[in-house]
């Protein structure tokens, strides 16, 4: 079985943008990336010979694929460059986990990204399959690389607690107590709302309740007084 079968990470084309860039090899240091084998790795160990009479020192790097966690080795003149891979990570709420192992992730834009799987790796699957069953509010990591991305890591960000919206019908919303963000499901998609958008929906109810009672307070006191009047004239 190939490293793309055993491993759950998605390959995409790039066009037009850089995957890797030059750095010498002298300057990289552990925990530091690289690639090796056309393979982004992390350095997990890096150790340096001494310039010998013929020839320039050299660095031998011990690294982890990023996305396969092989072993792999490379010694490289230390003045020479290296290629180093492009690391990004980016979160993204769960929203659902398919019968075939994708998942349905939210953007920042409020779009849905259902193009990864679950990671293979048994410890964070089971946190995620667990935390989704329970219903709660979790946030994955996704790392990519030179095409190539996957979910390695998880974030509880609280239980699901569900806000009702006045102005929208049946739209509810999910409130992430962690990060005060809000999540409105609509029959079209769904639609995020930010916390300050939450602070100033509770602020703008509970100034109408202020002028409401206000208004009955002051019909009350016309009315008492009016009786008064009425009163006094007879």
């Amino acid at each position: 079985m190939s490293d793309s079968e055993e491993h759950q990470f998605e390959s995409k084309a790039d066009a037009g943008a850089s995957k890797t860039y030059p750095q010498q090899a002298g300057t990289i240091r552990k925990n530091g990336y690289i690639v090796i084998k056309n393979r982004p790795c992390k350095v997990v160990e890096v150790s340096t010979s001494k310039t010998g009479k013929h020839g320039h020192a050299k660095c031998h790097f011990v690294a982890i694929d990023i996305f396969t966690g092989k072993k792999l080795e490379d010694i490289v003149p230390s003045s020479h460059n290296c290629d180093v891979p492009h690391v990004n990570r980016t979160e993204y709420q769960l929203i659902d986990i398919s019968e075939d192992g994708f998942v349905s992730l939210l953007t920042d834009n409020g779009n849905t990204k259902d193009d990864l799987k679950l990671p293979t790796d048994e410890t964070l699957l089971g946190q995620i399959k667990d935390g989704f069953a329970e219903g709660k509010d979790l946030v994955v990591s996704v790392m990519s690389a030179m095409g190539e991305e996957q979910i390695n890591a998880l974030k509880d960000i609280g239980p699901n607690v569900e806000v009702q919206l006045l102005t929208a019908g049946d739209t509810t919303a999910q409130k992430d107590s962690g990060q005060m963000s809000f999540v409105a499901n609509f029959c079209h998609g769904e639609w995020k709302l930010r916390w300050f958008d939450y602070y100033f929906i509770t602020l703008g109810t509970k100034l109408l309740s202020v002028i409401v009672r206000v208004v009955l307070y002051g019909i009350l006191t016309q009315g008492v007084l009016a009786s008064y009047g009425s009163h006094d004239e007879m």
